[in-house]
Order: C-alpha cells, then structure tokens, then sequence
C-alpha cells in the first residue's frame, strides 16, 4: 500500500531561497544551494553556492565552488573555485585555490590563494587564523580581456598570496 521513501542524494538536490527569502542566521547543508534573497549570516556547504544577481548576503560562505552573480559582503571560502561574474559585487576576504572574475564585477578586499588541495574548511580557518607565521609567495597575476577590445584591471591595491 505504501512505498518505501526514496532517500534523497545530496549530489542531485539543490536548495533554491528564492527572492523574497530573507534570513537572519546561518545554513548549513550538503546540497547545492542557490540564493536569489537576502541572508544575514553564514552560508555552508559541502557543494555549490549561487548568489543571484539581486541577491544580499551580509556574511560569510564556504563551499566548494562559489559563483557570485550578486552582492557579498563578507569571508568567501571557496576550496576549488570561486567565480565573480560581471554583474557581482564583492567586498571583504577571498580565500580560494582558484578565482575567475569576470570583466565588470566589482571586487573590493583581501585575495588569497592557496596552491595545495584542500578538502576541509576547518584547514583554511586554522591558515587564517595564524596567517601572521604564514610567509606567502609572491604569485604571478596575469589578467586577459574576455574580448577582443576589452581591457582588464587588476587594482594595484590588491593583495595575492599563495600558501
């Protein structure tokens, strides 16, 4: 008469908080999650974080892979990537292995990189938190216009280190 319930597999579900969404606090989850609303707070997971491009997020992220479309103000750990599409603005401390940012998004902060893989958060905290025995690589910034007769800027204000 009844079925048994199918268990939900993380790596095919995702978590959509649509635009009206506003939320004080923090999630924590292991599907991917895309956000179109307003967060105050933390965002976690062990996936995929989107940030709509009207989106707000007031705090700090942590996820695999990160793509920004929208607005965040905060610490943005992305283990694998993180990407800064045209329409994002962005300001606090970015903490990824690799970074794309697209022409036109707005980037304000503190950019570090690591060059080792890292599979645990809790690895790069530990790194931030005793950053100042760190002695970063100076790493090589190469920037390329998307287009042809595009121009790329790097702001001689930004700080690159490589772990």
């Amino acid at each position: 008469m009844f079925k048994k319930a199918k268990r939900l597999d993380p790596a095919t579900n995702f978590t959509i908080l649509q635009h009206a969404f506003v939320l004080t606090g923090d999630i924590v989850s292991e599907n991917d999650i895309r956000i179109e609303g307003q967060i105050n707070g933390k965002v976690t997971t062990t996936g995929r974080i989107v940030i709509g491009e009207n989106a707000q997020i007031n705090g700090d992220l942590t996820a695999k892979e990160i793509f920004i479309h929208g607005n965040v103000k905060g610490q943005v750990i992305a283990l694998s990537e993180l990407v800064l599409k045209n329409t994002s603005k962005f300001q606090g401390s970015i903490f990824t292995k690799l970074i794309t940012v697209e022409n036109g998004a707005s980037l304000d902060g503190r950019l570090n990189t690591f060059s080792e893989d890292i599979s645990d958060p809790e690895e790069i905290i530990t790194m931030i938190n005793t950053q100042e025995e760190l002695k970063p690589k100076k790493a090589a910034v190469e920037t390329k216009p998307i287009n042809e007769g595009a121009e790329s800027v790097v702001s001689a204000e930004t700080a690159v280190m490589v772990w």
